[in-house]
């Protein structure tokens, strides 16, 4: 004896469509009308399939996306910036960039001590997953700018005994057998 459900059921009908090319996944994506209920109008005509196709370009076409910059100042002014090891310019300068995250700066100037540090740029909220999806195809631009300032100490010469000493650390150091 059959059970209740095959005799109340009947199994989905489900269409397969070839993907063996583009020619056939394209007819497949304008078939449309094989999802319509039964007694409503079947197909549609060319114009409103391809105004339907522009429409759907504009609107990808009108998506947003997020401008990021990063400023970098320093006092004194117009000191040579690198960037994660690339020379980007002198202070102040901005810069495009695309990942947050931690970055590593250097600032060179004559008559200042070199400065190796690095600025964290932690991402804004409309940019933590899975909202960022949204913010990047929003109609509208955000604009994300971020701003860096450093201080320089001023170069100082050791005095001639911090030379001797130094030399002399580096000579001890030399003669140390080296463990392994």
């Amino acid at each position: 004896m059959p059970s209740l459900f095959f005799l109340a059921s009947k199994p989905p009908a489900v269409r397969v469509y070839p993907t063996n090319s583009l020619l056939q996944s394209t007819k497949s994506f304008f078939c449309l009308s094989s999802y319509l209920p039964r007694g409503t109008k079947r197909g549609m005509n060319i114009s409103s399939k391809a105004s339907l196709l522009i429409c759907l370009m504009i609107v990808g076409l009108l998506a947003g996306c997020v401008e990021r910059e990063m400023t970098i100042t320093s006092v004194p002014e117009g000191a040579l910036v690198f960037v994660s090891d690339k020379e980007i310019g002198r202070t102040p300068v901005t810069i495009p960039f695309t990942w947050y995250g931690d970055y590593d700066i250097i600032l060179r100037h004559e008559g200042y001590e070199t400065l190796k540090t690095h600025a964290n740029i932690n991402a804004p909220w409309h940019q933590v997953p899975p909202i960022d999806l949204f913010t990047e195809i929003a109609p509208w631009t955000i604009h994300d700018r971020r701003y860096v300032h450093f201080e320089m100490a001023e170069y100082k010469a050791p005095s001639e005994a911090e030379l001797v000493e130094r030399a002399d650390a580096m000579k001890r150091r030399s003669l140390e057998p080296v463990l392994r």
